[in-house]
């Protein structure tokens, strides 16, 4: 049999005759104890009745003749799914009431009231409010998160390449910071090592330009430094330390500042917000949604609209600023490629009122006893909801009309913030300058501590020369029978003649001559070191050779038919 719409009824029709049918018996049986509420409806022909409009496409399109057998919407399905569980069926004495035949000052809130009046059910979405329960009509479990929020137009953002892209994860007041705390290390490594020559391995007191090289070049995390003093150890681990903590942060927010992001953040965060920057929000007229918008923000400026596409169509073309709908309204028409092609539009700030939607129902207990059929309902929706079978019959609908898919294009979610993207500040870095320079100074502190000490050390056990070039090169030196040849070497340097007798004046001119005396000693160990491992090598062949040559003597022994002369 054709699934035709039974009833067609003009919408508020003083002529028209109700379609209600009544369901005190049921009740009855119910409060006898005879039946139970959740099969109170088996074997029923409820008769619900469906809106007809090109308003919005959770409705039946005009012209409506048959039930579609495709695509037919969430509202059949979830009136198919109640029908099984509760037992009732509903295909062949439905209503359809065209949208078209509205009065025109008529409201949603006056179609609610008269469908509910007309029909078992008025299956469409309604939103459930305060005002409308006042006005005799009741509903059963929502199926429609209906909450209002706001919807608008994605911030728009340029990206250019800029030259100067690698400087923007740190302000100009760091990169100064950085610089000049560079220079400053520098300078106070080549005091430490003038101070006290010996305090680095490589005697950087005479070469500023490379003292000033190694500092810069730790930013990178290429340590150069080579300290023998503990001062010294602990100034280059403060700034290795400084620098390990700055590159980190450099890098973490260089990759964000490459390309320039030139997006604006969110202009409202709600829609107090909007009203109090006077934005225009569009919204479909004489809906619910207008109601409680006005109710709660009198001078809220508002553009009514015939249809949820013409809402997003006035975003586009500047009429408005905002669209008021829907929680699960916008998340059903984001998949709309119609509305949705470019993946443009996101939601905006807070939710303005949690809200359900979803059927309605008389309210009566006593005529027509069709609050029965709310119960019924109500019970089989909560039931649905725990089991998730709604959850499933939405997931079915987004994807019977969904036309792009924009978290695949984009990779995120429409309602997700982006994040904003700041320069780490003076105030940001402080913490890490202080530490740095705080380890300095207490490098330095140590430094001028041990300088003195050396010196006091140094008048106590002998003022001469020859006292002071011991201290220099050997400090505690062992005795002579475990002194290394190089240090006998230098015991011999240091008793010349003359030495011990002279002045300060000379001493340099003495250091300079046991320098080179011991760069001597050290090119001839060199050389023997070369000599040795050459040796080493043609030890290494003849051994080869020798273990070549039992070889073949002992495969020999094995057949001494075939001895051969063995070279």
């Amino acid at each position: 049999a054709q699934e035709a719409p039974l009833f067609r009824t003009p919408i508020l029709d003083p002529n028209a005759t109700s379609h209600r049918q009544s369901v005190c018996d049921l009740q009855a049986q119910i409060f006898n104890g005879t039946l139970q509420l959740r099969d109170a409806l088996e074997g029923f022909q409820l008769r619900p009745m469906l809106i007809e409009s090109d308003i919005s496409s959770f409705f039946l399109p005009p012209g409506t003749e048959v039930l579609p057998t495709e695509k037919a919407g969430i509202i059949i399905y979830i009136l198919d799914a109640l029908a099984e569980r509760a037992g009732f069926t509903w295909r062949q004495s439905y209503g359809i009431a065209d949208l078209a035949t509205a009065p025109s000052n008529s409201t949603f809130d006056d179609l609610l009231e008269w469908s509910a009046e007309m029909y078992d059910i008025s299956a469409n979405l309604w939103l459930q409010s305060v005002g409308r329960l006042n006005r005799g009509v009741s509903f059963p479990e929502g199926w429609l998160d209906s909450s209002i929020v706001l919807v608008g137009e994605k911030p728009k953002s340029e990206s250019k390449l800029s030259m100067w892209s690698f400087l923007e994860p740190f302000s100009a007041g760091v990169w100064c910071l950085i610089i000049a705390t560079t220079l400053l290390s520098s300078l106070t490594y080549w005091w430490m090592e003038w101070y006290n020559e010996g305090s680095d391995e490589q005697e950087l007191s005479k070469k500023p330009a490379e003292n000033l090289f190694f500092a810069a070049i730790s930013f990178t995390g290429d340590i150069r430094y080579e300290p023998s003093t503990n001062y010294a150890r602990l100034f280059v681990f403060s700034l290795a330390f400084f620098y390990l903590l700055i590159g980190s942060a450099y890098t973490a927010n260089l990759a964000s500042f490459l390309v320039v992001q030139n997006s604006p953040a969110p202009t409202v965060e709600g829609v107090a917000d909007a009203v109090r920057q006077g934005k225009l929000i569009c919204t479909v007229g004489g809906t619910e949604t207008v109601t409680l918008l006005k109710a709660e923000h009198p001078g809220i400026r508002l553009v009514l609209t015939e249809s949820e596409e013409d809402a997003y169509a006035g975003v586009k073309a500047g009429d408005c600023d905002f669209v008021a709908t829907g929680l699960q309204t916008w998340t059903r028409i984001s998949y709309n490629a119609d509305v949705n092609g470019d993946c443009g539009f996101t939601w905006v700030g807070r939710v303005f009122k949690f809200l359900s939607g979803g059927f309605s129902v008389k309210a009566d207990s006593g005529i027509l006893c069709s609050s029965l059929i709310r119960d019924v309902l109500n019970l089989h929706m909560l039931e649905m909801i725990e089991e998730k079978q709604l959850e499933e019959l939405w997931d079915r609908e987004y994807q019977e009309r969904a036309t792009i898919n924009c978290d695949a294009v984009v990779g995120t979610s429409s309602s997700s913030d982006d994040g904003d993207e700041t320069q780490l500040g003076v105030e940001d870095m402080a913490g890490i300058f202080i530490v740095h320079w705080g380890l300095v100074f207490i490098a330095i502190v140590m430094a001028a501590f041990s300088q003195r000490a050396f010196c006091m050390k140094g008048s106590e056990a002998t003022p001469s020369a020859k006292g002071m070039k011991r201290a220099r090169y050997a400090g505690n030196q062992p005795n002579e029978e475990e002194q290394s040849p190089l240090a006998k070497s230098l015991d011999q340097l240091n008793d010349e003649p003359g030495i011990v007798d002279t002045d300060s004046a000379s001493l340099d001119v003495i250091y300079t001559k046991h320098d080179k005396k011991i760069q001597n000693l050290a090119s001839q160990t060199r050389d023997m070191m070369k000599q040795m491992e050459s040796m080493l090598q043609q030890l290494d062949t003849a051994q080869e050779e020798s273990r070549q040559i039992g070889e073949i003597i002992g495969a020999k022994k094995t057949d001494p038919d075939n001895l051969e002369p063995v070279y």
